[in-house]
């Protein structure tokens, strides 16, 4: 384990220039720009079909008329059913932006209408200060490793293509529901309704269905790195869908033509979210990487489920580090069921090692508690 000054050192390289250490939140998911440095290999980016944009008049030109126009030109909150300020200037013709629904670390995530098909889609757009090769290199990765697993619980790609401008849209499945945080950590009303739907077993289903979606990708030689509750989309009829790829790797090395996700060898600094980080991602220890790094996370999600916070706490990000760094064995208390408390210990462990070495022993032991509660 790093001390804590060496664990500043490498944190740093992470860390937004010049943050203050005592004010970030440990739940964020924390990139750095080293690991596309160290490995670009996704080729020129006019590979991606370009789109004709519809977009503001120039040259005293006449704007064409059209939904998506009108719709970008006008300012609304999100949620009003008209699409918001921040749509971007020029949009394609075939996408008709309806609301910002989202936003995150990479980019902002827009409801749509396809024309085309006459269904609604959701639309990604990287955040305009994050157009430099690392973050669009990181972007693209997120995109084509989605794109490649075909999986029930993992949420499918429709489109990649850019702008002329250059500015990327990434067209997905539309998942009406609300994300596995809001279920665990209620706010509104709507929320709270929702959360009481699901009681224990409800949740630990929902980890089997992520584990689904692990194990799949690891079939496919990739790791998450960042599994956690705000990363889970939960639909209005029990689908699971385990979202943002961008910080997966992979665990062998592929040609150039083929390859989709950064390689491990690629990782020169700390990434992912530190309240529910391993010690080998807080320490950004490549060669220690693999299906059971993402073990690590599923104890950390049920961890979360069963005590009501993730495993790493502390009143500051540093605090929270040296928790994941040392991840010591947790303890649980009488309401804990003793199985799952026993499967958390296992996939909480410091070392590797000593956890399970695929979701799908994991998995096994949360069956096996099912089985015995049933009826």
């Amino acid at each position: 384990m790093l001390a804590e000054a060496e664990l500043r050192r490498l944190w740093t390289r992470t860390l937004p220039e010049g943050a203050c250490w005592d004010t970030l939140p440990p739940g964020a998911t924390y990139r750095a720009a080293d690991e596309t440095r160290a490995q670009f290999r996704f080729g020129d980016l006019t590979r991606l079909p370009t789109l004709t944009c519809v977009g503001p008049a120039r040259d005293g030109a006449s704007a064409p008329t059209s939904a998506s126009t009108s719709a970008a030109s006008s300012a609304a909150p999100p949620g009003s059913g008209s699409a918001p300020s921040s749509v971007p200037a020029s949009v394609p013709p075939h996408l008709e932006f309806v609301e910002e629904i989202g936003r995150g670390g990479m980019g902002v995530v827009y409801r749509a209408r396809q024309a085309s098909l006459f269904r609604e889609v959701a639309v990604k757009v990287p955040h305009a200060d994050r157009r430099g090769a690392d973050a669009l290199a990181r972007f693209v990765s997120g995109a084509l490793v989605t794109g490649m697993l075909d999986h029930p619980n993992i949420c499918p790609v429709h489109e990649l293509a850019r702008a002329p401008d250059g500015r990327l849209f990434l067209v997905m499945k539309l998942v009406e529901g609300t994300s596995w945080k809001r279920l665990l950590h209620p706010e509104t009303a709507a929320e709270r309704a929702a959360a009481g739907e699901y009681d224990l077993e409800r949740h630990v289903e929902l980890l089997l269905g992520v584990g689904n979606a692990l194990g799949y990708a690891h079939s496919k030689g990739l790791v998450h790195r960042d599994v956690k509750p705000d990363n889970v989309m939960v639909g209005r009829f029990g689908e699971v869908l385990v979202m943002d790829w961008d910080l997966a790797v992979a665990m062998e090395e592929t040609s150039a033509t083929e390859t989709r996700a950064f390689h491990r060898s690629s990782v020169r600094a700390p990434v992912g979210t530190p309240s529910y980080m391993p010690p080998e991602l807080v320490e950004a220890r490549w060669q220690e990487i693999g299906p059971w790094t993402d073990v690590y996370l599923l104890g950390a999600i049920l961890h979360e489920v069963v005590t009501g916070s993730p495993p790493h706490t502390g009143r500051t990000l540093m605090e929270v580090l040296l928790a994941a760094a040392r991840s010591a064995p947790p303890t649980y208390g009488a309401e804990v069921p003793p199985p799952l408390a026993a499967v958390c210990r296992r996939a909480l462990a410091a070392r590797p090692e000593d956890r399970y070495p695929r979701v799908e022993a994991l998995q096994a032991e949360l069956r096996r508690w099912l089985a015995g509660r049933a009826p």
